[in-house]
């Protein structure tokens, strides 16, 4: 008898454990985590300073290429980065997503320019900062 119970459970886990695997149509299985990049176009200027709005979702961290960062989680989708002599604006700054190949839900906004030796402000409407991968 306990043979019995024992077989039946285990038929039950067996069923339970395919019934919930992944089938391929879950959209998490197609996910590819990795970081994506901030660029920044607009007119060239060493020493410039960019403090720029990232929105779109959760992100895990931040990292530049060089220059200095401070970064901040404002809301479960809304964060603000301020690169300061950022050497390289095709990689302004990267973040860490769950899916790269959602890339196009993120949006990055410049709220500020500023050259890092005199703060004199640039105009904003200069600069246009695009996410990729």
């Amino acid at each position: 008898m306990i043979e019995r119970v024992r077989r039946a459970m285990h038929i039950v886990a067996v069923a339970a454990t395919v019934a919930c695997g992944n089938t391929g149509t879950d959209p998490e299985s197609n996910a590819d985590p990795g970081f994506v990049r901030v660029s920044v176009t607009g007119p060239l200027m060493p020493n410039v300073a960019f403090k720029v709005r990232i929105t779109g979702g959760a992100l895990d961290s931040a990292r530049v290429s060089g220059g200095a960062l401070y970064f901040e989680t404002l809301g479960p989708a809304l964060h603000r980065a301020i690169v300061i002599g950022a050497p390289d604006r095709t990689r302004l700054v990267e973040f860490w997503v769950p899916d790269r190949n959602r890339v196009d839900s993120w949006a990055v906004n410049v709220e500020e320019v500023a050259a890092t030796g005199t703060y004199e402000q640039r105009s904003v409407a200069d600069y246009v900062a695009t996410v990729g991968r």
